[in-house]
């Protein structure tokens, strides 16, 4: 496949990027206070910028530094302007491929809708800050479901009964297997 290269719009003439989602720079004549020098293009380097593994890039024009993320870039020099109040999506979930056909605009439902597909979101356990497992979740919703009371289970395992509350009913922790217990307001309708 050939490589295609569009010039980025907020870096007409100093950067484009490319349909493997690559970022070039491109040649230009450097001022300096005794002159100017050639300064030869060349494929940028990206580095991982955050925990989710997107890649950014440093540019610089006329002196001035800026950090770019990658998909961000070449989303716009083949996609356009990103629209007002949509994020850009990796369709295959992996924030690394910024190839054109892999990104695309949309909103933060369908973002979430994405990682959710590609199971890129962490959920229960896998969470980073979990302070519970699948195990003990499970464990509580059963001993719910066999007529333990909330304030019990809040002090056997640390939490509160809200937490507990949540637990049992699904609230939270929803993907997470075990019997739910319906709350007396959703039974009634209030």
């Amino acid at each position: 496949m050939e490589e295609i290269w569009k010039s980025i719009p907020e870096f007409e003439g100093y950067y484009e990027a490319s349909s493997l989602g690559r970022i070039r720079s491109l040649d230009v004549i450097r001022t300096a206070p005794n002159g100017g020098e050639w300064v030869k293009g060349q494929i940028l380097k990206p580095r991982v910028i955050n925990d989710f593994g997107h890649l950014g890039v440093k540019l610089s024009v006329n002196g001035v530094k800026c950090d770019r993320t990658v998909h961000y870039l070449v989303a716009t020099a083949f996609h356009g302007e990103r629209p007002e109040g949509l994020l850009i999506r990796h369709l295959d979930g992996r924030p690394s491929n910024n190839a054109p056909s892999n990104l695309a605009y949309g909103t933060q439902v369908d973002n979430m809708a994405d990682a959710i597909a590609h199971d890129t979101v962490e959920f229960g356990e896998r969470r980073y800050n979990a302070k519970l497992t699948n195990e003990v979740v499970i464990a509580i919703r059963i001993k719910k479901s066999e007529g333990a009371l909330n304030k019990d289970l809040a002090a056997e395992y640390g939490l509160t009964e809200l937490y507990i509350h949540h637990i049992v009913t699904g609230k939270k922790w929803a993907r997470v297997g075990g019997p739910i217990v319906v709350s007396r307001a959703s039974k009634t309708g209030c």
